[in-house]
């Protein structure tokens, strides 16, 4: 009869650690190799490794983001959910007001070019709701004028700041520089600047 030992931790999973699943290749025994991990380990026993520390918040948030172009949503979805944040998806200003008002976010992450309500209209609208809630706006540049009249060099993620984003971020960016700028605005005790 052979007899298995666990580890409390995998007592805890209700795992045996020695049926591993197939996706596990053995190695020489009595240490296995799986795919899941980089090093081999010994049977009995649970390797965890944690995320790096720009990846795991300190509190999970919920997120708002209002952005026109569904490729841009995705990415920037799986960019915080693997952060561990709850998101919400918005295509245009309308859209992203009316889930702000059914629900509460701690984060809207919005973009400035979008179709029907451009995002400054959307962030002057959202600073009337809630004078406190941390606003990031976005851009990818200037591939229009936002209004007739616009001359084609206004810097918009300025003009953003000016009309009460908390902070900005021009795109294209990376998974770290958003979840840092995330942590950021979510852990600072400052009111936004208005």
């Amino acid at each position: 009869m052979q007899q298995i030992v666990t580890t409390p931790v995998s007592a805890f999973l209700g795992v045996n650690p020695l049926s591993t699943p197939s996706r596990c290749q053995p190695s020489l025994p009595p240490r296995r190799r799986c795919g899941l991990f980089s090093r081999p380990f010994w049977p009995g026993t649970i390797l965890l490794s944690a995320p790096p520390a720009w990846k795991t918040p300190k509190s999970v948030a919920r997120i708002l983001v209002i952005e026109d172009d569904e490729l841009v949503q995705t990415t920037i979805s799986q960019m915080l959910g693997s952060s561990g944040h709850e998101v919400a998806l918005a295509t245009d200003g309308d859209d992203g007001l009316r889930q702000f008002l059914r629900s509460s976010f701690d984060l809207v992450l919005c973009d400035i070019f979008m179709p029907n309500k451009d995002g400054i209209a959307t962030l002057r609208e959202l600073r009337q709701i809630s004078r406190d809630l941390p606003i990031v706006m976005m851009s990818g540049g200037t591939p229009r004028p936002l209004r007739a009249g616009d001359p084609a060099d206004t810097d918009y993620l300025r003009m953003a700041m000016s009309f009460g984003a908390t902070r900005t971020i021009a795109k294209p960016f990376n998974a770290r520089k958003l979840v840092s700028l995330v942590r950021e605005c979510l852990e600072s005790e400052a009111p936004p600047t208005c």
